[in-house]
């Protein structure tokens, strides 16, 4: 690990490590996020459908529920 550390200009090798698995995890919360995000995207597309779809089918005098 030491040899590693000194190709990176780091100190110790293990700080290497620490360094790429605080990187891994940022790349894996900004992942997540992105995914939350779209989540929310479709289900307010859902939700809407639902609501256009409830609004006729009221208009026509049919009951889904």
């Amino acid at each position: 690990l030491q040899s590693i550390g000194n190709v990176f200009g780091v100190a110790r090798g293990a700080d290497v490590l620490v360094y790429a698995a605080i990187i891994f995890l940022l790349y894996f919360v900004l992942l997540l996020l992105r995914k939350v995000e779209k989540n929310k995207e479709d289900l307010t597309k859902l939700v809407r459908e639902i609501a256009i779809l409830e609004c006729k089918d009221k208009k026509k005098g049919i009951n889904l529920k």
